[in-house]
């Protein structure tokens, strides 16, 4: 798997390609680093649980799956064997109005949560335009404006009131990037703290504890690794605390 790819993109069948084309365009047009694969969760969960636990040591943040009629449960299988946060495309089909397509998704049990789109386009789209709103959360890229074609915005503002809005908006931007690295300071000591007394190194472990979510959670551990703290995932996603 290439690294740093921030979003994977799954289909069970490449008959699911049709609609999840959708999400592949959106992603380029937001920019956003994704691969896309094919893995059938029934002949190959092997191959697919191999495939998670690389692209999440990789640095994978969010997975994409299509739920189409050759394989419905392919979110919920996902979603049971990774923590990072899992959205769904269902694909309508000619059996049962796309029923089969949905409800393997509504009966995940608690725990195994999943991001639910709506059918068809407008749900692939949307799933790009979810994964980009996370991935934000964690200053890995900026959030981008967008309108209904996601990347223009129409305006009739005079170049100088274009001007003072930006100044507005970055002194704005300079303020809350300072009440947050704050935060994340104080978040990052009490994450440490933590794990330093329960000696358990799970991201979950964090998230649960500080009552945060999984993707702050998931940036404080990276930051841990950086700093010597805790060991990169193993193939099982599994890490040890380097320090005493």
């Amino acid at each position: 798997m290439n690294i740093r790819k921030k979003v994977v993109v799954l289909m069970g069948s490449k008959d699911d390609y049709e609609i999840m084309q959708y999400t592949e365009n959106a992603l380029r047009e937001l920019s956003i680093d994704y691969e896309m694969q094919t893995i059938s969760p029934y002949h190959e969960l092997n191959t697919l649980s191999n495939f998670i636990q690389n692209a999440q040591h990789d640095g994978c943040r969010i997975i994409i799956a299509s739920s189409g009629s050759s394989s419905p449960h392919l979110p919920s299988i996902v979603a049971s064997l990774t923590e990072l946060p899992v959205l769904a495309v269902p694909i309508e089909s000619r059996y049962l109005q796309g029923l089969n397509s949905i409800i393997p998704i509504l009966q995940t049990p608690v725990g195994v949560a999943i991001g639910i789109m709506a059918f068809g386009e407008f749900g692939a789209k949307n799933a790009a335009a979810l994964a980009n709103a996370i991935l934000s959360t964690l200053n890995e890229i900026m959030p981008k404006i967008h309108s209904n074609n996601w990347h223009k915005i129409q305006t009739n503002n005079s170049e100088q009131e274009n001007n003072n809005k930006a100044y507005s908006l970055n002194k704005a931007i300079q303020k809350n990037a300072k009440q947050r690295d704050y935060h994340n300071t104080e978040l990052y000591k009490q994450a440490v703290d933590l794990l330093l007394k329960d000696r358990n190194v799970s991201i979950s472990y964090i998230q649960r504890k500080l009552g945060i979510g999984f993707n702050r959670a998931a940036k404080i551990m990276d930051e841990m690794e950086s700093n010597g703290i805790v060991s990169t995932a193993n193939h099982r996603g599994k890490r040890r605390l380097l320090v005493q």
